[in-house]
């Protein structure tokens, strides 16, 4: 079946201060404090190819990751499901999302058939955001193959990528934390972040962003681990 999926990563960006030591008592003591920036973009794509003329459909829905892991490196992958569409429809009431294909596509009473997916990882990407999450832009190129998120599939596309991200709404800021002990070890996290809403504008190859039909984020995150053992 098909099952849709919502993607979750939690990004460690730039490890600074690790240490494993012994501590005063004798037992061991483990510290690590990591920060990073992150930008994502989804969208909706009706490209006006009739239907049963094009090996990729004509409706399709992506979202794409981008994680500045150092000042030198950005790690940045894509998903894209794609669809035949009857004129005027959409797949799944016009919701951005994505979906892995696995065996047979979930039902869908729209007038869209599922066609398949494909999955992006970039090369030579620069992403910059600025400090109050106001905009950001990404550039660089992708990787596509086919075979959604399984990775490994023959390459169709090598398109050049330049988003420009520009930030809407309030600032919001989010904060979680842990702490729990077990066999001796007590183990805690502090995890903060600021994030902003976006709406996206610029290219993915020959796609360009709908302004009703996309959107993104931006977010700023540091983290600090710890581990203590007696």
């Amino acid at each position: 079946m098909i099952r849709r999926i919502t993607v979750i990563v939690a990004l460690i960006a730039t490890t600074i201060g690790l240490t494993a030591a012994p501590s005063a008592a004798g037992g061991n003591k483990y510290f690590s404090k990591t920060s990073g920036e992150t930008a994502d973009a989804y969208w909706t794509q009706i490209d006006g190819t009739p239907v049963g003329t094009s090996q990729f459909g004509n409706v399709h829905i992506g979202s794409l990751y981008a994680y500045k892991m150092s000042a030198n490196y950005v790690d940045v992958f894509a998903y894209i499901e794609d669809f035949d569409c009857e004129e005027g429809e959409v797949p799944y009431g016009g919701g951005h999302g994505v979906v892995v294909a696995e065996e047979e596509p979930p039902p869908d009473d729209s007038g869209c058939a599922y066609v398949g997916s494909r999955f992006g990882y970039g090369q030579n990407m620069e992403l910059t955001i600025d400090s109050k999450l106001t905009s950001a832009r990404l550039t660089g190129s992708l990787v596509v193959e086919a075979g959604g998120g399984h990775g490994g599939g023959p390459v169709v596309g090598n398109p050049g990528v330049d988003i420009t991200f520009t930030g809407i709404g309030d600032l919001g800021k989010g904060r979680y934390t842990y702490r729990f002990t077990d066999g001796g070890t007590t183990y805690s996290e502090n995890q903060r972040s600021t994030f902003r809403q976006a709406t996206v504008d610029g290219f993915i190859g020959a796609m360009t962003f709908a302004p009703d039909l996309s959107g993104g984020n931006m977010t700023k995150f540091s983290s600090t681990y710890k581990e203590r053992s007696k």
